[in-house]
């Protein structure tokens, strides 16, 4: 099935609450072509596997019978984009754009639309690059650009959404504004006209306040209100309930009671009974408020990921160069004209538009808004620099390496994306309570109005319980509206997904690319740190500390050593062979080489065998190694530097002590987890004596170092402590101990933005600070505590508010929560969520 999987991203519209997510989790995962969804609610993205052979369009039918719309988000790429075109009047217009593009050689198809003045074009960019494309369609006479929308922005920013809800409250809101005026006219009395014209009847029972109920209350119940209905008929149809199940129960039954009372008063003279129809209007407004301000709340938990988005500038200045490298031409064009390989010359103070190699300049470069390094970041010819950073002071001739998807900033947006969507443990429980929420409200609702209605009856209860000139059917149903109405599931679903958002956005802003809910779960459970040394508690960049000899001179005992190490890109043998450049020895080609993988090196040349490595792969060969050599090992490991014996034809002639400097933060770093209370273990492939020592200047104990570990023991070392029932953090460079940082229950990768880095770690720290580590861990305990504290609300709120709505103040206080202030509680309850998820934003980076 795997092979036959594809995974995409849809964009759902209608849901409310968790027991829509619920629900949409539930129905689709009943298609066998459905292999996995996860759906969030704040970001209204559902991620599915699918089998390829499903079409999008079905999805989109499933989600729409089960009363949500959904479409398929466009994965936009290098081979298949929007051009907008400008100066069309005519069909003819469309057949020359559409005929001339076809022609050029990697154009698959173009489709032109007249009316919309837009065309969908599919190349290939390897034959052709986008940029020409366009210049052919501005030859014959048109303009045309790629459609650079913000509609992902615009998603993030919810702006359409709190348009919709700020309209549709303001129009609501005008409507319900004559029964406010007469409540308020009722409690403060300040016109005794206003109350004899409302009081005014226009035959029997039929008031002129019932006949401005009728006329307001209707378009807001029906009108207003329709998306409610319509969504919980569909649940109905389904079998499901969610929000709008409650609110259209709710607003129903008061809208239904008010027509009933009308109606029936018409036909019978002595039947007096209260009308509804405020309380529907007033519910319908203020759920509408309440969306309003969640929508605008729930924009302001993606600011981290929108502004990362926002980081490319539009336009690029594109240099074109002769053979001789002079140039010829440059122009402003759009960077996402830019193709691989292409020049473009940034001046101080501008934003680099694509990744990139310097051909050309120096200067300062702020990488702040993606690394989270304050510094600025010296950059000279050969360096590379990232799109989205800020050119400081030097004028650049930067050559594209990566565009597109393959940015670092689109890379980290995706990641980010993805970690949002994904779900903690806890927020599944939640989507489990939820199913069964709104069924269990139902029924309390229903048993609310039995009771007081049977205890009213029979006279069990007091009657100055009952406010005056309030029948046993309408207290009863009172309470029973205030029930459906008070009960907030949307609570529960916003509870994770806010958190996360804004946890994994501060992470980003400040260089710390957390996946998600799961990972932030899961750190808060660790008990066991464990560190691969090289790269990760080291700087990562060996050098040659010490050189020792036997009849010869250390020259020459580097030279053999780089000739051997020449084949080889361990950082160890970078290490032999930058020493034996600065001293100008001129090393040759091998005629053979061949890599011991966790020993070292054997090689031939002219006739020569060499050998560079341990003692280890010494005594493989059967060399002897002396006393003399063995005191000079131990002197070099004591020291803390890992030894390189080379031998040759047979005979050690020297060795190379190699040293790799800590990090200026390790031992501060170390110190600092221990503290908090966890084991940290060492992981090395140095020998132990040289591991041992240090372990020691960096405060590790020598019985939680594991020394000469190869590179593919590594992940059976994390076995073995999860075995031990340890909870493994895991932190190396992301490149060679991938398979470890996998297999830990939290993987860990330090100073890289590499694919495997990003692909195999839960965790990647974006800067060469292991300070940023204690900073993850923190954010991560902080963020699970929102969470938590969003679920004591959530809960605690239906808690609460549930048997009160019910009447639990009548026989104390005589006091019952009127349905139109249940409503507004209930609106204002999943913004309190919200709201508190966003305080995280005032969180500090603790100091190290």
């Amino acid at each position: 099935m795997e092979d036959n999987k594809i995974s995409q991203k849809f964009k759902i519209e209608g849901m409310t609450c968790a027991a829509c997510v619920n629900i949409i989790e539930e129905k689709l995962s009943e298609k066998d072509e459905i292999i996995n969804i996860n759906v969030n609610l704040v970001t209204e993205i559902a991620e599915i596997d699918k089998h390829i052979t499903l079409k999008n369009e079905t999805i989109e039918q499933w989600l729409n019978d089960i009363g949500y719309s959904g479409k398929e988000i466009d994965q936009l790429n290098n081979n298949e984009v929007k051009l907008l075109i400008d100066g069309m009047t005519c069909a003819a217009c469309v057949n020359i754009i559409e005929e001339k593009v076809s022609e050029i050689d990697g154009v698959s198809n173009i489709e032109v639309n007249l009316i919309s003045e837009k065309a969908n074009l599919e190349f290939d960019s390897d034959k052709v690059k986008l940029r020409d494309i366009i210049d052919v369609i501005e030859y014959v006479g048109y303009n045309a650009k790629v459609e650079t929308s913000d509609d992902s922005i615009d998603r993030l920013e919810k702006r359409d959404e709190i348009k919709n809800w700020e309209k549709k409250f303001i129009i609501s809101y005008v409507l319900s504004f004559p029964f406010l005026v007469i409540m308020l006219n009722m409690f403060f009395h300040f016109s005794h006209e206003l109350m004899l014209f409302v009081e005014y009847s226009i035959f029997e029972s039929f008031t002129v306040e019932v006949l401005i109920g009728l006329i307001f209350a209707t378009p807001i119940q029906f009108w207003l209100g329709l998306e409610f209905h319509k969504k919980a008929w569909k649940n109905f149809k389904n079998r499901v309930t969610t929000m709008e199940t409650l609110v259209s129960l709710g607003t129903n039954a008061a809208y239904g009671y008010s027509i009933f009372s009308v109606v029936y008063g018409l036909f019978n003279t002595e039947f007096q009974s209260r009308v509804f129809f405020e309380t529907s209007a007033f519910l319908i407004t203020f759920i509408m408020l309440g969306n309003y301000f969640e929508a605008k709340a729930k924009s302001q938990t993606s600011e981290a990921i929108r502004k990362l988005m926002d980081l490319t500038p539009k336009e690029a200045l594109l240099i074109i160069q002769d053979e001789n490298g002079n140039d010829i031409e440059e122009r402003k064009i759009q960077t996402n004209l830019i193709g691989v390989g292409d020049k473009v010359r940034i001046y101080p103070g501008e934003v680099i538009p694509v990744d990139g190699l310097i051909l050309n300049g120096y200067s300062s470069v702020d990488e702040s808004i993606i690394t989270g390094e304050f510094y600025p970041v010296d950059k000279n010819v050969g360096d590379s620099v990232i799109g989205g950073s800020l050119n400081q002071n030097g004028v650049l001739l930067v050559e594209a390496n990566k565009i597109g998807a393959d940015t670092t900033v689109s890379k980290i947006v995706k990641l980010v994306e993805d970690a949002q969507i994904s779900k903690a443990e806890i927020q599944k429980f939640a989507d489990k309570i939820s199913k069964y929420f709104v069924p269990i409200v139902i029924l309390i609702s229903i048993l609310t109005f039995i009771t007081w209605f049977s205890l009213l009856s029979s006279n069990v209860i007091p009657i100055e319980w009952v406010p005056p000139g309030t029948s046993n059917t309408v207290f009863s149903l009172i309470l029973s509206i205030s029930v459906l109405v008070i009960a907030c599931p949307c609570a529960l679903g916003l509870a994770t997904p806010t958190a996360v958002m804004v946890g994994t956005g501060l992470g980003a802003s400040n260089g710390v690319l957390i996946k998600g809910g799961d990972a932030l779960e899961s750190i808060n459970n660790i008990d066991t740190v464990v560190f691969d040394k090289t790269g990760t508690l080291t700087e990562g960049k060996p050098k040659i500390s010490n050189i020792f000899t036997l009849k010869m001179n250390e020259n020459e005992v580097l030279y053999y050593a780089a000739m051997a190490e020449s084949g080889s890109e361990h950082p160890i043998a970078l290490a032999i062979l930058n020493e034996a450049n600065e001293r100008n020895l001129n090393i040759g080609k091998v005629d053979e080489f061949e890599a011991l993988v966790g020993l070292g090196v054997k090689a031939k040349v002219a006739n020569n065998e060499i050998l560079v490595g341990s003692d280890k792969i010494m005594r493989m060969f059967d060399i002897l190694i002396s006393d003399e050599v063995s005191n000079k090992i131990m002197k070099f490991q004591n020291d803390g530097n890992t030894t390189m014996l080379v031998s040759l034809n047979g005979k050690i002639i020297g060795g190379v002590g190699v040293s790799d400097t800590l990090r200026d933060e390790t031992s501060k770093v170390v110190t600092k987890l221990k503290e908090i209370g966890y084991k940290i273990i060492m992981l090395t492939g140095d020998n132990k004596k040289t591991a041992f020592a240090i372990a020691e200047k960096i405060g590790i104990e020598k019985e939680n170092v594991v020394a000469e570990v190869l590179p593919e023991e590594k992940i059976q070392n994390i076995i073995s402590l999860q075995n031990e029932d340890k909870i493994i953090a895991m932190i190396g460079d992301g490149i060679n101990d991938s398979p470890a940082l996998a297999q830990a229950d939290v993987g860990i990768a330090v100073g890289t933005g590499t694919d495997v880095a990003l692909e195999t770690s839960d965790i990647v720290l974006m800067k060469n600070d292991l300070r940023d580590l204690i900073f993850a861990f923190d954010l991560s305990k902080k963020t699970i505590r929102k969470i938590k504290s969003n679920f004591v609300w959530a809960f605690g709120y239906n808690i609460i508010g549930i048997p009160i709505a019910a009447g639990l103040l009548v026989p104390s206080f005589q006091i019952i929560l009127e349905p139109m202030y249940a409503g507004l509680a209930m609106a204002f309850s999943s913004v309190s969520v919200v709201l508190n998820s966003l305080l995280l934003k005032r969180y500090k980076k603790p100091l190290i």
